[in-house]
């Protein structure tokens, strides 16, 4: 019993009812256009990271360019699975985006504790913590929603070519 049977709202439909294929390509879109700006202006304001040692500011600035790269070609072969109807062009893109859920639900639960390091956030007072906090949650579950939409479309693709679906990606 997969995703699909579970719940109807993904049975062909995202987005007010475009079709699963046409949603994967437009989240590839806008992945591919929001990646590759992080990662160009990563680049470009790497020597102005903010951190307590420039060692640690280059592995923040690195591991952030890194992950914009990752998430810029997941979200290539997202666009290319919507259009070809091609199931595993679409795991790069489940796996880069469920890391980010994770560690963005992470952070905010690091924040609304207060377990946020001081020297990365020199200007934000102690109380405004749940505010990025509320706002990476709210993301996060918005990309749950997207999340859900391109596995319903790999879903669908295994139903289609016969090819066994799987329980958990």
């Amino acid at each position: 019993m997969g995703l699909r049977d579970t719940l109807s709202f993904y049975n062909n439909c995202c987005f007010f009812c475009i079709p699963l294929n046409i949603g994967v390509v437009i989240l590839g879109v806008l992945g591919v256009i929001c990646g590759g700006y992080q990662a160009i202006d990563g680049i470009i304001t790497k020597q102005s990271t903010i951190g307590p040692s420039e060692i640690e500011a280059r592995v923040i600035s690195t591991t952030f360019i890194i992950t914009n790269i990752c998430y810029f070609v997941a979200s290539m072969l997202a666009i290319y699975g919507g259009i070809k109807r091609v199931r595993l062009a679409l795991f790069p893109y489940l796996l880069i985006v469920a890391i980010y859920i994770l560690a963005a639900v992470v952070i905010a639960i690091l924040m609304l504790t207060d377990n946020v390091d001081n020297h990365l956030s020199a200007s934000v007072d102690e109380d405004t913590y749940w505010v990025p906090a509320a706002i990476l949650l709210t993301v996060s579950l918005l990309n749950f929603h997207f999340w859900l939409v391109v596995y319903a479309f790999q879903e669908e693709l295994g139903e289609r070519s016969g090819s066994p679906t799987y329980d958990a990606v």
